[in-house]
């Protein structure tokens, strides 16, 4: 369909007109010498140039946020150094504290133009959460934060922070592999020690007692022993009888 496009900006059209290199179907508006004044929703839509000069809806709004008008926040690693690919990583960034009002904190990496995540944060802090990282994640990364209503102003990014995604080696399963088998062996002969333990503490605790019982039993069985005295025996004596 042969129409024209319109550029607008906060609603407003912008006096912009498409680039001589779009295609038909497709307008390209440049923003040359981009100032802090740029920043803004935009939208684009589009009308027939014949009568009826019927109008499209807009399109979708892009917020467009141009750096620098606020101090710079931090950006922070849960994990240090090198993170293994399936692994959770955790990026926090921090605006300074004497900023009040609503606004947003966008996490960007180096390379990539659009925002890898955009959240609202939480007090002061926003956390970024990179689920199963692959070495594809490797890269450098900053965040910065903005006003959700106009001038839309954003602050300077932060100083970057770079991740490194390594790919989980086979040495490092096998290693893995060997440490889960030494555990289950010591486990076993822990085990079996134990029931050694018990096996040697119950036969004393048998014998013990089987030992008491014999002692017991042979002291009752004994008969008492005899008496013998030197003490003559008795001798009868007769009277003599007168008559």
């Amino acid at each position: 369909m042969d129409g024209n496009f319109v550029l607008r900006k906060n609603g407003h059209p912008v006096e912009s007109v498409p680039s001589p290199d779009s295609s038909g179907g497709l307008a390209e508006f440049h923003l040359a010498d981009i100032a802090t004044s740029n920043a803004g929703e935009y939208s684009c839509e589009y009308y027939q140039r014949e009568s009826p000069q019927i109008r499209s809806s807009p399109s979708d709004a892009l917020l467009l946020v141009v750096a620098g008008n606020l101090p710079k926040p931090s950006l922070q690693v849960h994990q240090r150094g090198k993170v293994t690919a399936g692994e959770k990583v955790t990026l926090q960034c921090q605006r300074p504290e004497h900023l009040t009002g609503p606004v947003m904190c966008a996490l960007l990496k180096k390379g990539t133009s659009t925002p890898i995540q955009i959240q609202s944060p939480v007090g002061k802090e926003t956390d970024f959460s990179l689920q199963n990282v692959t070495v594809d994640d490797t890269g450098d990364y900053s965040c910065v934060y903005f006003q959700r209503k106009a001038p839309f102003w954003a602050s300077e990014p932060s100083d970057h922070l770079v991740i490194w995604v390594t790919e989980e080696t086979e040495s490092s399963n096998r290693a893995a592999t060997t440490l889960g088998t030494t555990e289950i062996i010591l486990i076993i002969i822990c085990t079996l020690l134990f029931l050694l333990a018990a096996f040697l503490f119950y036969r004393y605790s048998c014998c013990g007692a089987a030992s008491d019982k014999m002692t017991k039993s042979s002291r009752s069985s004994k008969k008492p022993e005899e008496v013998v005295t030197d003490v003559p025996p008795a001798v009868k004596s007769y009277s003599p009888v007168l008559t």
